[in-house]
């Protein structure tokens, strides 16, 4: 995918300036939003520009709540009510364009198995409710420099188009929103720094009622020259349903599949809903 960016290439630090400056102008003249002054290939471009990592190995504790209940604390103030039956933690491989595997592990057991290898996929669900969408590490999926790959991985998210434009959000953040005006599902990503900020969309709750998911990246830090979120929440009509901690990352050799390690099943699901069954 070809650039609309000039041959000539303007130092970052100035790119950097100019920027922050035609945010701010942009957002103080219309007051909510208007139209970027970058097109999707450009905005790609930058991204790309931040990209560092090319392997890596990292692991995760993933903490469940319900979203429906809350407690007070002694100040009153409300807090979401976890769910430690259904804490999990999480092995991922990842090469850069090329290969993610990804483990679901609960106490001595698999729990979800996920593996991409080039243009070949495997799925395996080993326990009840759990899919590749609730278990993805979206902000590494989106890492990768194949601006194709970035935009499948965002339209598994649900985005049908990328159109950008700067939004001012209600704290007061300018951020570039990605995706169809009229549409429910975009992402913001942070001018200056590049990097996704939070991805949105609608989904379906098993009784019918439509829920705002917003899947939030926070606390990043910088490893191996690269900027991480060590957090990640998803949460439902503002919610907290699940938060995601990085607990170790490291720089990886070797990415354990080839194409003869495994045999790899089409995997052709696309995201429709996410089961809150909390019950189970």
């Amino acid at each position: 995918m070809k650039s609309r960016l000039p041959l000539f290439r303007i130092p970052r630090c100035l790119s950097r300036l100019l920027l922050f400056c035609g945010t701010g102008l942009l957002v103080t003249a219309s007051g909510h939003a208007a139209t970027s002054p970058l097109a999707w290939e450009d905005l790609q471009f930058q991204m790309n520009q931040h990209v560092n990592w090319w392997r890596i190995y990292l692991e995760t504790e993933v903490q469940v709540f319900d979203p429906l209940q809350a407690v007070a604390d002694a100040k009153g103030k409300l807090h979401p009510v976890e769910r430690p039956d259904r804490r999990y933690r999480q092995r991922i491989h990842w090469k850069a364009d090329e290969a993610i595997i990804v483990e679901s592990l609960g106490f001595q057991k698999r729990l979800h198995i996920h593996l991409e290898y080039k243009d070949n996929y495997a799925d395996t669900a080993l326990h009840p409710g759990f899919d590749w969408h609730e278990t993805s590490p979206w902000y590494l999926r989106l890492l990768g420099r194949d601006s194709q790959n970035r935009e499948q991985t965002l339209r598994e998210y649900g985005l049908s188009g990328f159109h950008v434009t700067l939004q001012l959000t209600e704290d007061s953040h300018a951020l570039y929103r990605v995706g169809h005006p009229e549409s429910g599902a975009y992402a913001f990503i942070q001018p200056i720094t590049f990097r996704m900020h939070s991805l949105h969309r609608e989904v379906q709750h098993p009784d019918g009622t439509v829920w705002q998911l917003e899947v939030r990246f926070s606390k990043f830090k910088t490893y191996q020259k690269q900027a991480y979120p060590q957090v990640t929440e998803y949460l439902f009509d503002g919610r907290l349903h699940k938060r995601v901690t990085v607990t170790k990352m490291e720089y990886l050799h070797r990415i354990p599949v080839t194409a003869r390690s495994t045999e790899l099943q089409p995997f052709s699901q696309t995201m429709t809903s996410l089961a809150l069954d909390h019950a189970r």
